[in-house]
Formats: structure tokens, C-alpha cells, sequence
């Protein structure tokens, strides 16, 4: 994160790359779903929207088949907040509602302050 936050995205992508790689290696699926999404966040932060959106969904899909909501609650918002920045307000809208129900599902209200 120490990249991200001075800037260097593209070191802080290939950071994340890494430590996702090891992740998954050892089995730490959980672990490898957050960062995908943080990837995902990287791009979108460099407005390769196509990209991060694809980043956010490997995620999603991790985290549904690990049967964690509150991650997939996490991620659904981030892909809102990418549809929303790109004006595609129905999606992004689609996209906070299932977050929220989400988040009221795993009584989650730090979650549900955000979304």
C-alpha cells in the first residue's frame, strides 16, 4: 500500500501481482480475492476502467465461491463507484443496492454507512 499512497500505482499493481501470485499459491484464497480487488482499485485509479472491472469480478467470484458476503458486499460497491464514475448510473446503482442487502445480511454497519 506504501506505493499507492506515494503515487506509484503501476509498482503498487505489481506489488499486488506478487503478493497475489504467493496467495494463491498457498492456497490463501481469501487473502487472493483482496487482492484482486485492490488491483482492481489500482486500475480504476488509473482509469483503465475495462481492466479494473475485470479485476473486480475475479474477485467477486472468489469471494461468492468462498461463501464470504461481507467481501462480495466489498466488492460489489467497488464495481458501483467504477460504473458510477463512468456515468453508468443503473449499473452502479444495481450494484449498491445488492451491496447493501448484502451488508444487512451480515449485519455489517460500518458497511452500510458507506454504501
Amino acid at each position: 500500500m506504501l506505493k499507492y499512497y506515494e503515487g506509484e500505482l503501476d509498482t503498487a499493481i505489481a506489488y499486488f501481482k506478487w503478493s497475489l501470485n504467493s496467495q494463491l499459491a498457498a492456497g490463501e484464497y481469501e487473502n487472493a480475492a483482496n487482492s484482486l480487488n485492490n488491483i482492481g482499485g489500482m486500475y480504476k485509479l488509473k482509469g483503465d476502467f475495462k481492466t479494473g472491472l475485470s479485476y473486480y469480478n475475479q474477485s467477486y467470484q472468489m469471494y461468492d465461491s468462498l461463501e464470504m458476503k461481507r467481501g462480495v458486499g466489498t466488492v460489489l460497491l467497488n464495481i458501483g463507484r467504477l460504473y458510477e464514475g463512468l456515468e453508468f448510473n443503473e449499473l452502479a446503482l444495481e450494484n449498491y443496492k445488492k451491496s447493501e442487502q448484502i451488508r444487512k445480511e451480515v449485519s455489517d454497519e460500518y458497511g452500510l454507512g458507506i454504501v
